[in-house]
C-alpha cells in the first residue's frame, strides 16, 4: 500500500520508481478500521437483468457510506498522523478519504431477537417466519464493533450448526 502512495507522488514503474523505493528503506503504515452506520438506502437485492452461469440473476449490492463514517475516518487518520509524527517519522503520506467502493463487510439488515415484530431471526439463527432457514452470515449483527467480523460469524455459524443438529435429532426442522 505504501508503494502505491509513493507511486502518486512520482514515477510508478522502472528504474525511476525503484530508485524512489530506496529512499525509503524503512517505513510503517497506521491502518484504522471503522464501522458502516445504516443507511435507508443501501441493500442487497437480485439484479433483473444480469444473470450468472446457472441463468440465476446475479446480486446486486447498493452502499453508500454514512457521511458520520468518512468523518470517522478522517478523526482517525488526523490521530494516525499525530502517531507518526510523534515517532518522528520523515515523511507522513496520507491516502485520500473517500466513499468506498469495494470490499465492504456488510452487517445488519436481519436483526436477532425474540420478538417476530422487531426482529428477523431468532437466538439460534432460525428465522421467524420459516423453522428450517438459518441465517449464519453477518446480517445479524448490528454493527462489527471494534473489527473484521469474520471470525464471529464463524463462531456463530459452528453454533447455529450445533442447534440445527439438535433441532433435526427433535424433529423440530
Amino acid at each position: 500500500m505504501w508503494a502505491q502512495r509513493l507511486a502518486t507522488e512520482g514515477p510508478a514503474w522502472g528504474a525511476a520508481f525503484k530508485a524512489r523505493l530506496r529512499e525509503f528503506p524503512r517505513s510503517m503504515t497506521l491502518l484504522c478500521h471503522g464501522t458502516s452506520l445504516p443507511v435507508a438506502t443501501n441493500s442487497v437485492s437480485l439484479d433483473p437483468t444480469l444473470k450468472d452461469a446457472w441463468g440465476r440473476s446475479a446480486l446486486r449490492v447498493t452502499y453508500k457510506d454514512h457521511p458520520h463514517d468518512l468523518a470517522n475516518a478522517r478523526f482517525l487518520q488526523d490521530r494516525a498522523v499525530e502517531i507518526m509524527e510523534a515517532a518522528g517519522a520523515q515523511r507522513v503520506m496520507r491516502a485520500p478519504v473517500q466513499e468506498q467502493n469495494f470490499s465492504m463487510v456488510l452487517l445488519g439488515t436481519c436483526r436477532m431477537g425474540n420478538d417476530p415484530g422487531t426482529s428477523v431471526i431468532d437466538r439460534y439463527h432460525r428465522t421467524h417466519d420459516v423453522r428450517n432457514l438459518f441465517l449464519c452470515d453477518g446480517s445479524s449483527l448490528v454493527t462489527s464493533g471494534r473489527g473484521q467480523p469474520t471470525m464471529t460469524i464463524q463462531a456463530l455459524a459452528f453454533r447455529a450448526a450445533d442447534h440445527i443438529a439438535r433441532f433435526a435429532r427433535a424433529n423440530d426442522i
